[in-house]
């Protein structure tokens, strides 16, 4: 999980970063939306059509998963509203992946 602590260097699309970060903030409203139900998850991320692998959904570390990340940790420090969603929602994430999607070997490397 060292991807929350180290950025990524380099340079990407424009609209890749947009996209990216669209995609990993569209996969936070349906966490939001599922806090009380995260078992349901993976039937809502199948049935609302959004390609979420890349980003977010079962790609935890990806390279495009670390790129939202950040690009919601830097429009997180200009508005106080979306950085208290976007840290409770990131919260939630990082739990969900440790519950749901990673082994106990994944944890400790």
């Amino acid at each position: 999980m060292t991807f929350y602590l180290k950025p990524l260097l380099g340079s990407c699309p424009l609209s890749q970063l947009v996209s990216s970060s669209c995609a990993r903030l569209s996969y936070l409203h349906l966490l939001d939306q599922q806090r009380d139900s995260l078992d349901c998850v993976p039937e809502k991320v199948v049935a609302s059509g959004q390609f979420y692998e890349e980003v977010v959904y079962g790609g935890g570390g990806s390279q495009w998963d670390r790129l939202s990340h950040f690009t919601l940790l830097v429009a997180a420090t200009l508005d106080k509203e979306f950085r208290q969603f976007w840290v409770e929602m990131e919260c939630l994430l990082f739990n969900y992946r440790l519950e749901r999607e990673m082994t106990g070997k994944e944890v400790i490397s």
